[in-house]
């Protein structure tokens, strides 16, 4: 990227798109920096049974998701980002990944039902 002079530098930059404002600037080094944080979350919790679910707080995943959050409410827990859910949850674990809103996440209990609070931001 070609270095930019103190004519052509700002010190706030706003990017606009979709629902979501992101501040850029550029430091004294000529560094550029985002402050990409969440404009939005929801959460609730989802009552699982031994069949795999789609994991999400409303009809679908939240328009420009970055992440989730999920903590095991019993201890019986498992997800994954298949239907196998190839991941056990510790009960009372609070677990944070990093998951855009096209990505797909599932839970389900391992036996009997299951709950977890989940939240997507």
């Amino acid at each position: 990227m070609a270095d930019i002079d103190e004519t052509q530098q700002s010190e706030v930059v706003r990017i606009s798109g979709s629902n979501e404002d992101n501040i850029v600037t550029v430091n004294n080094i000529k560094e550029l920096s985002v402050n990409d944080t969440t404009q939005q979350a929801v959460d609730g919790v989802i009552n699982l049974t031994t069949t795999a679910s789609v994991l999400t707080v409303g009809a679908g995943a939240l328009s420009n998701r970055k992440y989730v959050f999920i903590e095991a409410l019993t201890k019986n827990v498992q997800w994954g980002f298949n239907t196998d859910c190839n991941f056990s949850l510790s009960k009372k674990g609070f677990y944070i990944i990093p998951l855009g809103e096209n990505a797909t996440i599932y839970a389900k209990a391992s036996t009997g039902t299951a709950s977890i609070a989940f939240g997507e931001a």
